[in-house]
């Protein structure tokens, strides 16, 4: 995931490049992207080995130009909706529930990407 380029005016203003407008399926799939490559850890948002959890990846996606905080909040929707589903609370709860799996952190990013691209 790389960072977007700033335009012309950009530098100009010394500004930082503008969001790039992406869809909630995109967050998802940049989100468990972002995971591949730096990691994913449980109990906090992030670790000094640079790993995230849910949430923190989600952050760190919006951080680094991509989406805006409604995409987040969506994707974040959609994944509660899952987890509730599965009678945990929040995304925190879920995340770090003992025993959980990276195999099901993917798992149920791809869920709830599909899910984003059925409703459009």
């Amino acid at each position: 995931m790389t960072r977007p380029e700033p335009t012309a005016m950009d530098r100009l203003r010394r500004r930082r490049p503008a969001q790039v407008p992406i869809d909630t399926a995109t967050h998802l799939r940049l989100l468990a992207r972002y995971l591949t490559v730096h990691g994913w850890c449980q109990g906090r948002l992030w670790d000094s080995a640079g790993r995230v959890c849910l949430l923190g990846g989600q952050l760190a996606v919006l951080r680094a130009g991509y989406g805006s905080e409604a995409t987040v909040m969506r994707a974040r929707t959609l994944l509660m909706e899952q987890f509730t589903a599965d009678g945990y609370h929040c995304v925190d709860q879920w995340n770090d529930a003992p025993g959980r799996t990276r195999h099901e952190v993917f798992r149920q990013l791809d869920r709830a990407a599909a899910r984003a691209v059925q409703r459009g």
